[in-house]
């Protein structure tokens, strides 16, 4: 049993008692149980993570297909339903621990159908859910009508229904509803279509072998599909590529942009000592790499290394061999070249993705 509080305790002796500091806490920690408790009651009132009770899902999906259906009254009901709805939502969301819950979808040319976009943001509504990551760009698709589509990726509707703006009606859908809505992007990731570009081949990040990650037989298989491909971070047609999609996803005002895929691709084999397996050498990674010499030591110890994955020399100490992505100059000093110009492709491979 729980101890009594002193209130109870100095009746039950029959006893007067002063207040004391403990017995004063008591109280403070008695009210606060209280007013928790009926926050919890309050909150209930929404069910766990603010989700909505099935009556009142059931009432707005009927009124929905009523509405669907050209029912005047049944639209004007509907649209109460979704100001109330969003106004709970709010309400609950400021109470809870939990001030946001988000989850991401895709979207398809079916969901243009009259009702289907409505529904599917109902649903995010009904679980709780106050933030949506919707994939803009993805595959090599891009979320934008067929006939409005300044970007050399093909639209995900196509030309099916070649005016719809799938991303600009969920963005304003969504915050009818108070779902903040966010375009999910991939970065480095440009999708089949791109490789299959003759004008864009150059623009494809590749490994020592001059392979893709479509032709890397060390690729993880769900990489090495044809949904994937990765591009060469420091080529300007890729920047500028991606460049178009941003800007154009941009004018359909999101909340926000997420940038996915700021990296390589993965590979079964997570630890490599082969500067060869490194996706460094597309035409103009190279070229920027072997950039960075100051000598002409300095740049054929660099094509030697890329070629050969290793150098075996004699370099005088104090030349100047080449400069880091940060600025410091590296000079020899006697210690293992070779370990100095793996640090020089690496650090070059993470300042392509991180200033892409």
């Amino acid at each position: 049993m729980f101890p009594l509080p002193f209130w109870e305790r100095a009746r039950v002796s029959g006893k007067a008692t002063g207040i004391s500091i403990r017995q004063f806490f008591e109280v403070i920690v008695v009210w606060f149980m209280f007013a928790w408790l009926l926050g919890m009651a309050v909150s209930a009132q929404e069910f766990p993570y603010c989700a909505f009770d099935r009556d009142s899902i059931a009432q707005k999906s009927e009124l929905l297909q009523r509405a669907t259906k050209g029912d005047r009254a049944a639209q004007l009901q509907y649209q109460a339903v979704l100001t109330d709805h969003n106004d709970r939502l709010k309400r609950c969301r400021e109470s809870s621990w939990l001030k946001t819950q988000a989850l991401w979808i895709r979207l398809y040319p079916c969901d243009l159908k009259p009702g289907n976009l409505d529904q599917i943001l109902d649903n995010v509504v009904n679980f709780g859910y106050n933030q949506l990551y919707v994939n803009a760009f993805y595959d090599g698709r891009v979320l934008l009508p067929h006939q409005d589509n300044p970007t050399v990726f093909p639209s995900v509707v196509g030309e099916q229904a070649p005016q719809a703006d799938l991303l600009a009606e969920v963005i304003q859908k969504g915050k009818e509803r108070g779902i903040k809505v966010y375009a999910w992007v991939f970065a480095m990731n440009f999708g089949p279509s791109y490789s299959k570009r003759p004008d864009r081949q150059g623009a494809i990040a590749r490994n020592g072998f001059g392979e893709t990650n479509l032709q890397d037989p060390k690729a993880i298989p769900e990489e090495a599909g044809v949904s994937h491909i990765f591009i060469d971070p420091y080529n300007p047609r890729a920047q500028n590529d991606l460049k178009n999609v941003l800007f154009a996803i941009s004018q359909r005002q999101p909340d926000g942009i997420l940038l996915d895929y700021i990296r390589y691709p993965h590979r079964t084999q997570r630890i490599t000592h082969d500067v060869r397996d490194l996706m460094v050498y597309g035409y103009i990674s190279a070229r920027k790499l072997m950039s960075r010499a100051l000598s002409p030591l300095g740049q054929s110890l660099i094509y030697d290394y890329l070629k050969d994955g290793r150098v075996q020399r004699e370099v005088p100490i104090g030349t100047k061999l080449w400069q880091l992505p940060d600025g410091k100059t590296v000079i020899a000093n006697g210690t293992d070249l070779n370990q100095a110009l793996w640090h020089l492709v690496t650090e070059h491979a993470r300042s392509g993705v991180t200033t892409f």
